[in-house]
């Protein structure tokens, strides 16, 4: 049970107007000058593509997201289906499935996160590092999958490495020693979301698969 709870703390750390006229006489056309058509007309590369992106996603501080997570470490394992409630910097998650024989209720703040297993038996610290920590000794960045769920770096964390796609989403992100690769993204929900996340580190492989996602 210890090492379930562990791997569900893994994954707690969101657009010309034509205008037309009556005239007496024929003018003449004024040409757009070659700047204001460069400009209207190219294209937005990638990274700019992605500054619009992260502005959206930026912008969004309260989501619910449904959706099943693998979690590996060495020789031990698990899944299970989740449901996360994001309320700003407050947050719950719940997991259900072989994790536990019921389910396992994380609730968190920026000062406090708990841990409720099948058993009903609590676990508390200030954050989730320090829960992970207080009750296996394992060190881990938790706090910054909370970002790299919808497609964020962790704002206070280093950007070791970041690769964009054509549409301008990350499809590699390097943070805290961990990579992470999007694998897939939910186009019809906007902005767009990831439904697909793998990460790894030197010790852990995380899998995500979000399957619904709405703010």
């Amino acid at each position: 049970m210890r090492n379930h709870i562990l791997i569900c703390l893994l994954i707690v750390i969101g657009i010309s107007g034509l205008l037309t006229g009556c005239v007496s006489a024929p003018q003449k056309k004024t040409q757009p000058t070659m700047q204001a058509e460069t400009k209207a007309e190219r294209a937005l590369t990638p990274e700019e593509l992605w500054m619009l992106h992260e502005k959206q996603l930026k912008n969004i501080h309260q989501w619910k997201m449904e959706g099943r997570i693998a979690a590996t470490h060495g020789q031990e394992g698990g899944n299970a289906s989740f449901v996360w409630n994001q309320m700003g910097d407050s947050y719950q998650i719940r997991f259900f499935g072989p994790f536990g024989a019921g389910s396992i209720y994380v609730t968190g703040s920026p000062n406090q996160v708990s841990v409720v297993d099948g058993n009903g038996k609590h676990h508390q610290a200030r954050t989730p590092e320090e829960l992970m920590q207080k009750v296996a000794g394992w060190q881990l960045p938790i706090s910054g999958i909370r970002y790299w769920i919808l497609g964020l770096p962790n704002p206070a964390a280093t950007i070791s490495g970041r690769l964009l796609n054509q549409k301008g989403h990350l499809s590699q992100l390097t943070q805290l020693n961990w990579i992470v690769n999007y694998d897939r993204y939910n186009l019809n929900k906007s902005p767009g979301i990831p439904a697909k996340i793998q990460m790894h580190n030197q010790n852990y492989k995380v899998k995500l698969i979000i399957k619904d996602w709405s703010q």
